[in-house]
């Protein structure tokens, strides 16, 4: 146990204040894990806190790089236990050997060891503290100097007073000024399972609110340290896992996105690409001044592959079809759509009614006309998806249901497999909330996301998918509520998606698939390049998704 010595904190100030030389510039480090919660509830909950650090406004001085389609563990199932142990090591379960919630005690925590151990072996002056809200947390071995198990509510109110120099405990004393802290808040999950991990539900978002304050009380704090000035806090918050329906653990795209953020006065202002949650451990011992080991999986993230997170909604764009009575390309690049060859009647391109404008109706509404009506692109001027090309698709979408089957949106590939090479959007159930991205470079590179928490399709509703150079797919929802979620997961092993055949509107790559979509699109967007999400949710803006907010700029 190190000597702490006692303070009142009518002193506190003062003695702090001794500990830093005039020219010093002092890091700290504050790391808090959030349990289910999911990506996009930083979009739509009511999240103030946290937006500040991700629009770098918590503090004069402060910048935030954050990640909205960060990832989690991909070789363990989706719970807590392998996440919790790859936040705190930095590497993935192949390496430290936990793959549930049970086995955690058996952890290789010799070999790949807890952060806080790290920084505490390479410098025991450090004072370290680790507080939890899972007792199972208690398995990950750490020397960290102080350590609690206890409630959401209560353990942010014992870390208030360790960051403000109030706290006193065994192995802590009052007055002890904290360098490197971890936090894990619990109850997002717990919401999640009582009402459904949706950021349209009510029970689920409220919480979020709740754990969003949480951090509040804590950002708050160390503003009003009397040492803030001098010192340059990282402050790092990612999550375990989402979830969808009520439960998690399966392994499915809503479960593998997650938010990850980190602030601090040298990071850089922007939008990370390719984060995960095992990032935790490396980004947080790089800025104590460790060198990370070789080993980690993990990359300090914060201070590099930062994009813009600026909006820019003619950079990139191949092909832009508003519908408006014609199939012409607006976008300047005449990628004009025409009728698909095996076409047996023509779409309806209305003048108006539609999302913006007209709209372009697919096979008539089961009008009694045979069900193969289509158009197509050919292969757009300025569109490739290669190995090392990114792109963006977005449109507005409705159906009345009637379409049997997995009928396809839109598309490059044959539907009769999805291992063949190419990529598709799909309406799985015909009018339900199923939507579906399918991409393969080849059988064994297979990709598919799926969402089960979006809008009813038989409105108005905005879909995009974004590929990202880095290996990331996101497949986005967005309906007239304002509400705008996805799913995502790390695509890497997928590659070049250049297909032979051409890129069809209604129909797969063959323009001969056995089921059809019977439903109405609008303004169809194309982009040789990733999107952001700021970009995304101005997207969606632009197609009245009812004016919600940028994701820097989420103030209900």
């Amino acid at each position: 146990m190190k000597q702490k010595l006692f303070f009142s904190t009518a002193v506190l100030a003062a003695s702090l204040a001794c500990n830093i030389t005039a020219n010093a510039t002092v890091n700290k480090s504050l790391v808090i894990a959030l349990d289910g919660f999911r990506a996009d509830g930083l979009r739509n909950g009511f999240t103030p806190h946290m937006d500040s650090l991700i629009n770098g406004t918590f503090s004069s001085g402060y910048k935030s790089a954050y990640d909205p389609v960060a990832q989690n563990v991909f070789d363990a199932a989706t719970v807590s236990g392998p996440n919790h142990v790859s936040i705190m090591t930095g590497v993935t379960s192949a390496k430290h050997g936990v793959t549930g919630n049970g086995d955690m005690a058996g952890g290789n925590y010799g070999t790949y060891k807890h952060y806080l151990t790290q920084l505490e072996e390479s410098n025991s002056s450090l004072n370290t503290a680790y507080l939890y809200t899972w007792g199972t947390d208690s398995q990950i071995a750490n020397n960290a100097d102080y350590k609690f198990d206890g409630g959401d509510v209560s353990n942010t109110v014992r870390m208030t007073n360790i960051i403000n120099g109030t706290h006193s405990d065994t192995n802590w004393a009052q007055g002890t000024d904290p360098d490197a802290l971890f936090l894990f808040l619990d109850d997002p999950d717990g919401a999640g399972h009582g009402n459904g991990y949706n950021p349209r539900t009510l029970g689920y978002s409220s919480q979020l609110t709740k754990t969003d304050g949480q951090v509040g009380a804590l950002l708050n704090a160390i503003r009003n340290r009397p040492t803030f000035a001098n010192e340059n806090w990282e402050i790092i918050i990612t999550s375990d896992h989402g979830g969808d329906n009520s439960g998690h653990g399966a392994r499915r795209p809503a479960q593998w996105a997650i938010p990850y953020i980190v602030s601090s006065k040298t990071a850089q202002q922007g939008q990370i690409s390719g984060a995960h949650n095992y990032d935790a451990a490396p980004t947080a011992l790089s800025h104590m001044g460790i060198t990370p080991p070789n080993y980690m999986d993990g990359v300090n993230q914060g201070n590099n592959n930062v994009a813009t997170s600026d909006v820019d909604l003619q950079s990139g764009l191949a092909v832009k079809l508003s519908f408006d009575g014609n199939l012409q390309d607006t976008s300047g690049n005449n990628n004009h759509a025409f009728i698909g060859v095996n076409s047996d009647h023509d779409p309806i391109v209305h003048n108006d009614l539609g999302k913006r404008g007209g709209y372009v109706e697919i096979n008539n509404h089961g009008g009694g006309e045979d069900n193969s009506s289509y158009l197509s692109l050919g292969n757009p001027t300025g569109l490739s998806m290669g190995d090392n090309d990114s792109f963006t698709v977005a449109m507005w979408y409705r159906t009345d249901g009637d379409s049997p089957g997995d009928p396809v949106i839109l598309g490059n590939k044959n539907w009769d497999s999805g291992s063949n090479k190419g990529y598709l959007l799909v309406d799985n159930n015909g009018g339900s909330t199923g939507l579906q991205l399918n991409a393969a470079s080849a059988g064994e590179d297979r990709l598919d996301l799926q969402t089960t928490t979006g809008p009813s399709l038989k409105d108005w509703t905005f879909i995009a998918t974004t590929f990202n150079v880095d290996g990331t797919a996101t497949l986005f929802t967005g309906g007239e509520d304002g509400i705008l979620s996805w799913v995502s997961r790390d695509a890497k092993n997928v590659g070049d998606l250049n297909s032979v055949m051409p890129l069809n509107i209604g129909q797969d790559g063959t323009g001969t698939y056995a089921y059809n979509i019977d439903a109405d699109i609008d303004e169809l967007a194309i982009y040789s390049r990733s999107l952001n999400i700021n970009e995304i949710a101005a997207l969606f803006n632009k197609g009245e998704g009812i004016g919600v907010p940028p994701i820097t700029e989420n103030n209900l």
